[in-house]
């Protein structure tokens, strides 16, 4: 779905986790080991993209979490 992040199995391909972005409070970039660290309401993931410059994964948050913001004021995103 486009309101959450999905956790993947990278043998399987199967789902082991989901992430809503309406229980995400805080995210940050340590851009010298490119790990994205994001924290939920109750717990945090840190991760380090493999496909991608995590400036991508840092903007796309960015993005999903304005546009959460925008539709909980009212809104349209």
């Amino acid at each position: 779905g486009y309101n959450r992040l999905i956790r993947l199995n990278t043998k399987s391909s199967e789902v082991t986790h989901t992430y809503r972005f309406s229980t995400m409070r805080s995210w940050s970039v340590h851009w010298e080991n490119r790990e994205v660290i994001v924290h939920f309401k109750e717990e945090k993931l840190a991760m380090k993209p493999l496909s991608a410059d995590c400036k991508v994964f840092h903007e796309f948050i960015g993005e999903k979490r304005a546009a959460i913001s925008s539709s909980l004021a009212g809104g349209y995103s």
